[in-house]
């Protein structure tokens, strides 16, 4: 059987009209390879946390991830 994890991944990024900022994306992995990642989801950590959390407990397919975080985000 598969067994993904989903990590959250610290980004830095900077915009020209606000300048530096941190966030933080979802990487989804099987047996410590990456297989995707959603950038920039939400500056939000304990968001973040809890969706990649609730990912792995669910066993989502990766395949999902980022329709799952669209409907989160909503």
């Amino acid at each position: 059987m598969k067994k993904f994890t989903f990590c959250v991944v610290k980004q830095h990024f900077n915009l020209q009209e606000s300048g530096d900022y941190t966030t933080y994306g979802i990487s989804s992995n099987m047996d410590s390879q990456q297989l995707s990642l959603v950038s920039d989801v939400s500056c939000d950590l304990a968001f973040v946390n809890a969706l990649a959390a609730k990912c792995t407990r669910l066993q989502l397919d990766p395949i999902h991830l980022q329709d799952v975080i669209l409907d989160s985000l909503n």
